[in-house]
């Protein structure tokens, strides 16, 4: 993960040096918030490729005939360690893309999983469950997972519902 942020940083000061040198400072000041998104996408595909998500998505569609997705089905994957098929159910029960799903679960900031899950109701056990899974299980140290937890708890519901809805209403208008 260092190595990836490594080049990245040298990469986007070339690009900072060239830009300001063309006379385009403004462009230049971007580079460094591109450069971090850029980062912690290369990193949570580093973490994301050691699950198989297509896999999970075939066990999770077997168990949709015989149970609905559903929060509880969300903790029961998590509670068994099964991180790719808890990813694939929250992502249902989200209404929400895998892709974006996935990045969610992997993120060193888990924020915007926390905001959907409020606007889902989940309850702080499966939270807690979730926050103990898959790369978090690395990524996030017990005083975080903590932290996460008491922030999670700590939401405004109707907040959580607002944002998530803004947030889908502006993938539909990108999508269009």
């Amino acid at each position: 993960v260092s190595v990836v942020r490594a080049l990245v940083d040298v990469a986007s000061a070339t690009v900072r040096r060239k830009l300001l040198r063309h006379g385009r400072p403004e462009v230049a000041k971007r580079v460094t918030e591109a450069a971090g998104l850029a980062a912690e996408r290369l990193s949570n595909e580093q973490w994301l490729s050691r699950y198989d998500f297509e896999a999970a998505y075939r066990t999770v569609s077997m168990t949709l005939k015989k149970q609905p997705v559903n929060e509880a089905s969300v903790f029961a994957m998590a509670s068994a360690g099964k991180f790719p098929e808890a990813g694939v159910m929250f992502a249902l029960c989200a209404g929400v893309a895998l892709e974006e799903a996935k990045h969610w679960s992997v993120r060193a900031d888990p924020k915007p999983f926390l905001i959907v899950c409020k606007a889902m109701g989940f309850s702080s056990e499966t939270v807690s469950a979730c926050l103990r899974l898959g790369p978090w299980l690395r990524r996030l140290d017990r005083e975080e997972r903590a932290r996460s937890l008491f922030d999670y708890e700590g939401l405004d519901s109707a907040m959580a519902v607002q944002i998530f809805s803004e947030w889908k209403k502006k993938r539909v208008s990108e999508a269009a």
